[in-house]
C-alpha cells in the first residue's frame, strides 16, 4: 500500500511539474513573441526578459504547488539554488536558441519551444532531488 501511495504521489508531482512548467513556458513564450513581433525587440533580448518572467512563475508554482513545500524558512536558500539553476539554464538557453535560430535557421519561436522542453526534463530531477527535496 505504501508503494502505491508513493507511486501516485510521484505521478501527481510529475503532472503538476508539467502544468506549472507549461504555465511558466507560456509566460516566457508570450513575452518573447510579443516583444519580438510587436515591439521589434531582437529575439535574444526578448528571450532575456521572457526568461526572467518565466523564472518567477516557475519558482513559486514549483515550490508551493508542485512540490508542496510550505516551509518559508527555506525560501531564501531555495530561491538562491533556483536562481543558480536558472542562471545556468539562461546561458544554455541563449546558446541553444541562437544556434538553432541563426545557424540551423529555425524560426526563433520553434527554437525556444524545443529548448524549453529539453531543459524542463533535466530541471525536474534537479528540483525534485536538490532544491525542493
Amino acid at each position: 500500500m505504501r508503494t502505491l501511495l508513493i507511486f501516485i504521489r510521484e505521478k501527481t508531482q510529475v503532472i503538476r511539474f508539467i502544468i506549472s512548467g507549461g504555465m511558466a513556458a507560456g509566460a516566457n513564450l508570450a513575452v518573447l513573441y510579443l516583444l519580438t513581433e510587436y515591439f521589434g525587440v531582437h529575439y535574444l533580448r526578448s528571450e532575456t526578459i521572457g526568461f526572467m518572467v518565466g523564472f518567477f512563475v516557475t519558482f513559486f508554482l514549483q515550490k508551493f504547488w508542485t512540490f508542496q513545500d510550505k516551509d518559508i524558512q527555506k525560501l531564501s536558500r531555495q530561491m538562491f539554488l533556483s536562481f543558480a539553476l536558472a542562471g545556468a539554464n539562461f546561458f544554455l538557453n541563449l546558446f541553444l536558441l541562437y544556434t538553432l535560430t541563426d545557424i540551423f535557421h529555425w524560426w526563433y519561436f520553434s527554437s525556444e519551444t524545443a529548448v524549453i522542453v529539453l531543459l524542463a526534463i533535466s530541471n525536474y530531477f534537479i528540483y525534485k532531488n536538490i532544491i525542493f527535496r
